[in-house]
């Protein structure tokens, strides 16, 4: 399964089945969790970029996992990824 895919599934299950804003809040600590990483990753490793770094995580998830709590966690990271404007 694409990656885009598993995340536009995954979104309107989750939405599905936890109504109440509970998805956009992990969202919104995630992205958070992923800015400190990013700017860790990027003192670190000077001449990378935001597109390198996220195409690096996105590919470094396991996406066939059929552990219902791995694909919500991963799911939530992913989703969480999207929403980071690193340079905003």
């Amino acid at each position: 399964m694409e990656i885009e895919t598993f995340k536009t599934q995954l979104k309107e299950t989750i939405k599905k089945e936890f109504p109440g804003g509970i998805l956009e809040q992990k969202i919104a600590e995630g992205v958070q969790k992923h800015s400190l990483n990013f700017r860790e990753y990027i003192s670190l490793n000077p001449l990378s970029n935001f597109a390198e770094w996220k195409f690096k995580l996105e590919n470094s998830v396991n996406i066939e996992t059929l552990n219902p709590g791995e694909l919500l966690s991963i799911g939530i990271f992913l989703l969480a990824l999207d929403e980071l404007k690193p340079y905003e």
